[in-house]
């Protein structure tokens, strides 16, 4: 496999992190805009029956207005995320990005953005900021943890001129230490709402304090109602959705009360918009789209799904199956959390296996088989402890099909054999002492079946496996210090996933949202060079890579040019799937000429360089993107006019017939 290499999303993120609404393409045009991850939010046009037509915000529709950049390389990244908030007379945007620090981006009278400056903000641990409503002076208010664990809420002005704060009308301590979300209302209410896992509170200035009590959950998403702000939709961590109301009297808060509406998925965000139809993003289930009746169903539940909107994420696991052994496929995802965790039949592509084994926890295993094109449970299990690991990677003569299962487990520390489909023990071998196995392989190395354990310290058991009755004999344990290392990138990275390309190539993910390809120097002139893993290519993809596997999306003729290109499909914890394909190099230098003059015809969202986005960017370092193409910005060329395809053509010297043939093959890879 060649060290030049193609990166291009298959199918794009699906997590929902915000959502929001408003008449952003005209006066009387209602709008859902939702964020996807790291692609362009999506811009949905309500109409009056409540329908959708989508568009990217990336179109004419909706312009970027501003653009800058606010990193502090001298900063500490906030623990609890970033906050962004704009304020309700668009004075100002608020940015906290690092602890310690306020950042204020003013508008002008135009509307235009100015200047940004930072305001020291003396709260360290910021759990969240909103602006106040119907302040005369731009007014934040602050929900802090501080160095005893308690949670307090501070109010602050923003003075524009001295470019600092003053201190605000009111002050909120000692509250639930569960509070972790503010909610400002609007005017002439005021105020705020303090949501906690115990309780909820409003307070403002007049020194109005209401609190009440609620069941123990994790609120983390809200929605408002009506447009004087005395209903708001609540989201918890178990998927219900509530009713919040602000009793009132004239514009004081005389109580507050709260109603249990039904199910949805669970929340990141929620925004209400019209008529009792609620849009409900989800990072951990499918999105929906419900609607709030007036009265209940037969159980209880006053809430109707609508429209739901698939969601891959987050992917924690994947593989790729042949369902009707044809060479035509498809992709099986282990999605979500929680209560929406699943398993998805996602699209086509070469099978490697057609079964699955899930540790669903408290020792229960569930064996499944996909049959006519439907995952079917073949067989349950109950086992004494929890489970770690498992495997069922084909062994013996059927490489399409496994009789076995190796499961190793907490508590007793062992491994065991078991047979398939009816999941009954073979053989249990104690492992002794106390690190958990944390990785278990049932392979075949030079015609010798074996089933391998790792755990926790770094050893290693072997055992020698009768493939045919399930027997393990010959054990032995491997130290640390036996096992040779051959060779070692010597940059320190917080890898999420690897995969060995071929015996000299390698790529890996990390925390940083990157990839990153290394060579193994087999042909050093010395021990050292040898030793050390060269990085051939770096590249900023945006995603948290969950998994890499060898396979392809679709069905390659053994004899055509696609099918010759090595590919390996990646996973992403928003619900992504991609590939990487390795390109020849004359192949790889026309396409990045292509990416090179593609910048200048397709321009990112806000104006971002594309150079800059894809660069390799760790925190410690940033190195220029190498020897990766960004396919979805090549193949973005497709979308141009023709005018604009014909322009792109001429830069290249290169007709357009045949560019456009060159990249329509290069969607054939996925």
């Amino acid at each position: 496999m060649s060290k030049w290499n193609y990166v291009v999303t298959a199918h794009k993120p699906t997590s929902v992190s915000h959502s929001c609404v408003g008449n952003f393409t005209g006066p009387h045009q209602l709008n859902l805009i939702v964020a996807y991850a790291r692609h362009s939010p999506s811009l949905r046009s309500v109409s009056p029956s409540l329908g959708f037509s989508s568009s990217p915000c990336g179109s004419a529709a909706l312009p970027s207005r501003s653009m800058g950049d606010v990193s502090d390389p001298l900063g500490c990244p906030t623990d609890n995320g970033q906050i962004g908030i704009v304020d309700p007379d668009c004075r100002l945007i608020g940015l906290h990005l690092y602890d310690g620090l306020f950042n204020v981006i003013p508008f002008d009278n135009k509307g235009q953005l100015t200047d940004a400056f930072d305001i020291r903000l003396e709260e360290l641990q910021v759990l969240d900021i909103k602006f106040l409503y119907g302040r005369v002076k731009p007014t934040i208010v602050v929900l802090y943890q501080d160095n005893k664990d308690a949670r307090h809420v501070k109010t602050y002005e923003v003075a524009l001129k001295d470019k600092d704060f003053v201190e605000g009308p009111w002050s909120q301590n000692n509250l639930e230490n569960g509070a972790g979300l503010l909610i400002p209302v609007l005017a002439p209410l005021g105020g705020v709402i303090i949501i906690g896992e115990e309780t909820i509170v409003y307070c403002n200035g007049n020194s109005t304090f209401k609190a009440m009590p609620i069941k123990q959950s994790i609120i983390r998403a809200y929605g408002r109602v009506d447009p004087d702000g005395s209903r708001y939709l609540l989201g918890d961590n178990t998927g219900t959705l509530h009713l919040l109301v602000l009793a009132r009297e004239g514009e004081r808060v005389t109580g507050l009360k709260i109603e249990h509406l039904g199910e949805t998925s669970i929340a990141s965000s929620i925004s209400y918009l019209d008529n009792g139809v609620v849009y409900v993003g989800s990072r951990f289930g499918d999105s929906q789209l419900v609607k709030l009746n007036l009265l209940p169903d037969a159980t209880g539940s006053f809430v109707e799904v609508l429209e739901r909107y698939v969601n891959l994420g987050p992917i924690v696991d994947f593989c790729v199956v042949d369902l009707d052994r044809q060479g035509q496929g498809q992709v099986v995802t282990c999605s979500g959390a929680f209560k929406d965790g699943s398993i998805r039949v996602v699209r086509n592509g070469i099978g490697i296996n057609e079964q699955v084994l899930l540790a669903t926890g408290g020792g229960h295993v569930v064996y499944l088989e996909i049959r006519n094109a439907k995952l079917v449970e073949v067989k349950h299990a109950q086992l004494d402890h929890e489970v770690s690991c498992v495997d069922l990677n084909p062994v013996g003569e059927n490489p399409q099909y496994s009789s076995l299962a190796a499961i190793g487990l907490w508590t007793d520390i062992s491994v065991s054999i078991y047979s398939l489909p009816d999941l009954e023990l073979i053989r249990k071998e104690n492992l002794g002492g106390a690190i958990v196995p944390r990785s278990v392989l049932l392979c075949t190395l030079e015609g010798v079946s074996y089933l391998l354990c790792a755990l926790g310290d770094g050893h290693l058991f072997s055992f020698v496996l009768n493939a045919s009755t399930g027997e393990l004999t010959d054990r032995k344990k491997h130290e640390e210090s036996a096992i040779e290392e051959l060779a070692r990138d010597y940059n320190p990275k917080w890898m999420t996933a690897v995969e060995m390309i071929d015996d000299y190539i390698y790529v890996g993910a990390e925390n940083s949202y990157n990839l990153f390809t290394v060579r193994k120097n087999s042909d050093a002139a010395t021990d050292e060079e040898t030793g050390r893993l060269e990085v051939v290519g770096e590249y900023h993809l945006g995603e948290f890579v969950s998994r890499f596997c060898h396979g392809s999306l679709v069905m390659h003729l053994p004899d055509s040019e696609m099918g010759q290109i090595p590919m390996v499909i990646f996973s992403t914890t928003n619900g992504a799937i991609g590939i990487i394909a390795s390109l020849p190099h004359d192949h790889y230098v026309f396409l990045e000429k292509l990416q090179a003059t593609l910048v200048n015809f397709i321009k990112g969202v806000g104006g971002l360089s594309h150079e800059q986005w894809r660069s390799f960017h760790n925190g410690k370092k940033t190195l220029e993107a190498r020897n990766f193409l960004d396919g979805d910005l090549i193949e973005s060329f497709l979308d141009l006019n023709r005018v604009k395809m014909e322009e792109v053509a001429e830069a290249m010297a290169v007709p357009v017939e045949e560019l456009f043939k060159r990249v329509e093959d290069l969607t054939r890879l996925h």
